[in-house]
């Protein structure tokens, strides 16, 4: 699972922040939204694990193929630009 958390503030009341506070809301964002993301892959490990337990079979999918199927859809839709965004985000 991965996760992108968002803090949205607006320019004028960005702007009315010092730059020193600015740099600890960054800082700040950037810490609690991987706390946040950690939070919900450990949550789906343990939801994962309970299905698990009460005898549900769970399979492994190989990604791969239906990756490689649908690498064009960003291109179709006109969203390159966000897919690049999002891979940014992502570290990718």
């Amino acid at each position: 699972i991965q996760l992108v958390t968002a803090l949205v503030v607006s320019a004028e009341a960005w702007d009315q922040i010092s730059p020193e506070n600015q740099k600890i809301v960054r800082d700040l964002a950037v810490e609690n939204g991987r706390f946040a993301s950690q939070l919900t892959i450990d949550l789906g490990e343990e939801a994962l694990a309970d299905v698990a337990a009460s005898g549900v079979v769970i399979s492994d999918v190989d990604l791969g193929p239906f990756k490689e199927a649908v690498a064009g859809v960003y291109g179709l839709l006109d969203l390159d630009a966000e897919a690049a965004i999002v891979n940014r985000v992502l570290g990718r």
